[in-house]
């Protein structure tokens, strides 16, 4: 990106550094120019510089883009000359490497733009001996050099270096008269965190083994598997991580698309042929539903600029079109269904276009039940039931998502316009956890008139505003104050769990399953947290 945003012609279009993660110090010979971008080369030769004057036993490097920069680090790094200045450092670095001392993570803001392995394999959390270190010291460093940005970019080579230099020791100076305090304000709440976060853990812990302790053994060999494991590689079982067993709606699209070719072709496969056919055709009406409900929140019914008009009539239009290609195959596919419309209802015009009914086999013409065969209504009670299960995936995911952009925000995000950014983006995680929970009640709905009431309600149950909330450390701080018997009661979702203040509510039911036959099953949403309540003790 940077060979595109005007560098040419210049000596130095920014600077790189290294800086201790955790008192934020800036390290010797730990800053260099960069020459169109941040190129492997400039970043190899800033960590040899710090390397060559660090005497520790061992090395965490947090980078945003470690996952990929630490490959083949080692030899990158075994060519550099003997009479180079950072031969040094270079031979301190393979050190570490043989005795493999050395370990890479992301810092925990940019962790979350990375896929789901780098994000288990790459976490600061998740590595002994780290604490709360968040590996964002550098750009806490580099907001206070921000203001003499104007200044720098007018020197020469000399006497930027001379201003960095400069502006360097002042930072490291600041750090040392202030290094006294800072680290006993920090054991101070470090033994109080400790404390708490100790009874969390036991109290949470003694729930979850009264009520599957095989369960926690496992979770528990598991943990040591994985810590024990210093590579790491890709596929490799973590217990941070909750594999999902689910099909998403892509793939339950993709499965409807490839029955066809399962079969071969007999005269006894024309069931599946139609199966599949009508499978994609009720997947269809989903996405008109969904399209609809989204129809509904990004465009205004009156009012608005000139382009906004124009979007919504394009809108209008591309939903039209739609429509009349889903009446088209509700022709063919569901010939008593089409019979049944009217004329407005089988060619609507535009202005009906988002409200008219879609008539799918869970909600048939004047609900008339004999329209339908029960193999179509089983067909869509199937999809139902997936996409349920796919959307409270979805759910949780972006709940866990706004638990982590909420304690960012509030930990690290200052100044009116940062605050305006970071706003923006927790706005638009709250509009995914919205679309999420209107697509399960959606398919719940649908579900029920379609199988009527049944213990399938257990499992998935209505969802409330309230339900739709993390399982995070706020809940985790409540569970703190209550008794052991308590803890466990919350945890089941009993309302007659004793507590004080806010504490008197239940745990959202999507992170556990209770149910008359199987009892109370903690989801694997649920179960990760255990070892992440682990590594805060």
């Amino acid at each position: 990106m940077a060979n595109m945003k005007g560098g040419k012609g210049m000596r130095t279009t920014g600077i790189a550094g290294c800086f201790c993660a955790r008192h934020e110090f800036v390290q010797v010979l730990g800053l260099a120019a960069l020459k169109k971008g941040e190129r492997y080369n400039t970043m190899d030769w800033i960590l040899c510089g710090a390397l060559s004057f660090l005497r520790c036993a061992e090395v965490t490097v947090s980078y945003d883009i470690a996952c990929q920069w630490s490959k083949r680090l080692h030899e990158r790094l075994s060519k550099i000359a003997p009479d180079c200045i950072m031969h040094q450092g270079a031979l301190r670095f393979m050190k570490h490497h043989l005795d493999r001392t050395i370990t890479y993570v992301v810092p925990k803001f940019h962790l979350y733009a990375h896929k789901a392995f780098c994000q288990l394999r790459y976490a600061l959390g998740l590595l002994l001996g780290t604490g709360l270190t968040d590996g964002e010291g550098c750009e806490r460093v580099w907001s206070g050099a921000n203001p003499a940005a104007s200044s720098l970019r007018e020197m020469g080579a000399g006497g930027m270096s001379d201003t960095m230099d400069d502006m360097c020791n002042a930072w490291n100076w600041k750090k040392t008269c202030g290094i006294a305090v800072l680290l006993c304000a920090r054991m101070c709440r470090a033994l109080e965190d400790g404390t708490t976060q100790t009874k969390i853990f036991t109290q949470f812990t003694e729930a979850l083994e009264a009520d599957d302790p095989t369960r926690i053994a496992q979770a528990r060999v598991a943990i040591r598997t994985w810590e024990q494991d210093l590579e790491k590689k890709e596929g490799t079982p973590c217990p941070y991580y909750v594999e999902q067993t689910a099909l998403s709606s892509a793939s339950i699209k993709m499965q409807s698309e490839t029955v066809q070719g399962m079969f071969p072709k007999t005269a006894g496969s024309s069931d599946a042929d139609e199966d599949a056919a009508l499978s994609r055709f009720i997947v269809r009406g989903f996405n008109l539903e969904a399209d609809r409900e989204r129809f509904s929140v990004k465009h205004k019914a009156i009012g608005g600029t000139s382009a906004q008009a124009m979007a919504r009539s394009l809108a209008v239009t591309s939903m039209l079109h739609d429509v009349l290609s889903f009446r088209s195959s509700q022709e063919t596919l569901c010939p008593s269904v089409y019979a049944a419309l009217t004329l407005d209802e089988r060619d609507p015009d535009r202005h009906a276009a988002t409200t008219v009914k879609l008539y799918l086999p869970s909600n048939p013409p004047d609900k008339d039940r004999s329209l339908v065969s029960d193999r179509e209504r089983a067909i869509e009670a199937q999809l139902r039931w997936d996409y349920m299960v796919d959307e409270l995936h979805r759910l949780r995911q972006q709940l866990r998502l706004r638990g982590c952009l909420n304690k960012f925000k509030i930990a690290n995000i200052t100044g009116q316009y940062n605050n305006t950014r970071a706003r923006e983006t927790q706005d638009i995680v709250n509009a995914n956890v919205k679309k999420a929970a209107v697509a399960y009640r959606r398919h719940r709905a649908a579900y029920l008139l379609l199988v009527g009431k049944g213990k399938w309600e257990e499992t998935m149950r209505v969802l409330n505003d309230k339900d739709c909330r993390g399982l995070g450390d706020r809940l985790l701080e409540q569970m703190e104050e209550m008794t052991e018997e308590n803890v466990k009661k919350f945890l089941e979702g009993r309302r007659g769990a004793a507590s004080s203040g806010e504490t008197r509510y239940e745990l959202p039911w999507i992170w556990y399953n209770h149910t008359e036959d199987s009892g109370l099953q903690i989801t694997d949403g649920a179960q990760t947290y255990l070892p992440s309540l682990r590594q805060k003790n």
